[in-house]
């Protein structure tokens, strides 16, 4: 219960935060800046530096118990966390190849944008959502608060997760027709969430 009123707290705060930013649907902004970042992470296998700009096909890499927080466009951001390993596209749409590893997004509403891990993709229109790619197969997938749609590596529509506190699938590549299997929460919380967004937001207050 108490999980579930933290989550509601934050909600409340990206959606009152969000009326200041209504626009119609585009790609974020692709200036990408880290404004934090914890333990062992590097960008093209350089220490990362708070303020970085990051590049079109920069790569970010963390540590054990390190992430790295990249803020961009005007309410948007994504947290890169332990052990994971994330190729950056700016150009066209904004979107993040997730090699292993595991990355919470903020998403403003009405943008376009997508993670991709070697099972499937995830595309959304302005969401927080949840990303893990286990291993080249095994990929899960959580629709926070929002709706994400679940892509095969060729674009086609799989399943699309809409929630207002979680829904999720775990992926499991096929010979290139994933299986989608219902799950719970996994690898991430609400707290979590919270504590993400908070700092994002002051982050964004303070450009």
């Amino acid at each position: 219960m108490k999980n579930i009123i933290v989550f509601v707290c934050a909600i409340f705060i990206f959606n009152a935060c969000d009326y200041t930013y209504q626009q119609n649907e585009e790609t974020p902004e692709s200036k990408a800046i880290i404004y934090f970042s914890l333990g062992d992470a590097t960008v093209n296998n350089t220490k990362v530096k708070i303020g970085q700009e990051i590049k079109d096909n920069d790569i970010i890499k963390t540590g054990h118990e390190s992430y790295v927080e990249v803020k961009f466009g005007k309410q948007s951001g994504f947290r890169i966390r332990e052990e994971s390993e994330v190729l950056i596209h700016l150009k066209d749409a904004f979107s993040l190849d997730v090699k292993k590893g595991k990355v919470l997004n903020i998403l403003e509403k009405k943008s376009r944008y997508s993670v991709r891990t070697p099972a499937a993709v995830a595309a959304v229109r302005g969401t927080i959502f949840f990303v893990a790619a286990m291993n080249a197969d095994s990929s899960y997938f959580c629709a926070c608060n929002g709706t994400i749609s679940i892509e095969n590596l060729d674009g086609t529509s799989l399943k699309q997760l809409s929630s207002s506190h979680h829904q999720a699938n775990f992926c499991e590549e096929n010979n290139g027709n994933p299986a989608l299997s219902e799950a719970g929460m996994f690898e991430h919380t609400d707290l979590e969430i919270f504590e993400f967004m908070y700092r994002l937001d002051n982050a964004l207050k303070n450009e």
